[in-house]
């Protein structure tokens, strides 16, 4: 809460906060890049959701877990790998210095690190 608004939404509060304090940037491009990198990290954290807290029987686990975990990951860390690489900084997914994407990524890492299954699987790109 702001004194002037409550803010009960995390992606509503993640865009005012960036913007606020300028992790969001106002170039169209750079916004772009922004956006679709942390649209990625959420599709990335969705899929971990729906595999660790989902409630799936055993049979539709192991489905999820061979899409998820075979495909979905791999391609995801595949986008993430090439962004990092295109970008001027190796530190910074965008531009060189901390946007809200770097923070997308630095709580989808938060999950998949705590997390055995994943942490052994991504121990390189999580690094």
């Amino acid at each position: 809460e702001t004194g002037k608004i409550q803010m009960p939404q995390t992606d509503a509060i993640m865009h005012y906060l960036s913007l606020q304090h300028g992790y969001l940037p106002i170039d169209p491009e750079l916004l772009f890049k922004v956006t679709f990198l942390t649209n990625t990290i959420k599709d990335l954290y969705e899929g971990f959701v729906e595999y660790f807290y989902g409630w799936l029987k055993e049979d539709k686990k192991k489905e999820v877990e061979e899409v998820y975990f075979g495909k979905k990951v791999p391609l995801f860390f595949g986008i993430l790998e090439s962004r990092l690489k295109e970008n001027i900084s190796p530190v910074f997914f965008v531009g060189n210095q901390y946007t809200m994407a770097d923070f997308y990524m630095l709580g989808a890492a938060k999950w998949l690190i705590v997390n055995p299954a994943t942490a052994s699987k991504y121990e390189k790109a999580l690094s």
